[in-house]
């Protein structure tokens, strides 16, 4: 074999290996995009209670200053609350309360750290609204069975005592105080001193009596 036919070959060989190798890297650069992996609610969920942030978790990291998260609901409401906020390949997005039943739309826009952009839009279907749910966990607290005294305590009965056959019951009369006996003493003696004057004044008429008459 000559060698411009050897230095053919090589050519020829080297392009192949080079266009391989190009198309390699293209495919690996291709496969390697950004993509949405996870979200939070899930697409297509149907949650009873309202979220109150939507995450998004990404198989790679996401520039921070291209992010956009618009959350629309039943006619056209808007409830996105603040700004985006990413760590590394997780974007949040806070909302404001969901107030109705029925499907949200999660629309977002972020760009890879290759400098990629990526856009999509995952959706979930609130079960329950808020009024709903806040009528059912009042009446869960209520209870028809306990109704409150009026003035709000706890009124019972006074219990009554039985008491055995015979017994005595003590008289509620206010009994006799120390000067009522004192004034009744009292009177008493007076009496009796009285009685004494009228005896030695009657021993002493008699007696003066006699006198007279033994004088005659």
């Amino acid at each position: 074999m000559s060698r411009r036919s050897v230095r053919r070959a090589l050519v020829g060989l080297f392009c192949i290996v080079s266009f391989g190798c190009a198309s390699t890297v293209a495919a690996q650069g291709a496969f390697a995009h950004n993509v949405l992996e996870a979200s939070n609610p899930k697409d297509k969920s149907e949650p009873h209670t309202a979220p109150r942030t939507i995450l998004l978790d990404f198989n790679d990291t996401v520039l921070p200053q291209f992010a956009t998260v618009i959350v629309s609901g039943p006619g056209g409401k808007r409830y996105e609350d603040g700004s985006v906020a990413i760590k590394r390949d997780t974007v949040r997005q806070s909302l404001k309360p969901l107030q109705a039943a029925g499907r949200y739309v999660v629309a977002f826009r972020v760009v890879s750290a290759d400098g990629h952009p990526i856009k999509g839009q995952i959706s979930f279907t609130l079960t329950t609204s808020a009024l709903t749910a806040t009528a059912e966990a009042a009446s869960s607290d209520e209870s028809p069975d306990e109704k409150p005294s009026p003035s709000g305590r706890d009124v019972s009965p006074t219990p009554t005592v039985a008491l055995p056959p015979g017994a005595h019951v003590p008289s509620m009369a206010r009994p006799a105080t120390q000067t009522e006996g004192l004034g009744t003493r009292a009177l008493i003696a007076l009496g009796i001193a009285a009685l004494a004057l009228i005896g030695v004044g009657a021993l002493s008429m008699r007696r003066r009596g006699d006198v007279d008459e033994d004088s005659h």
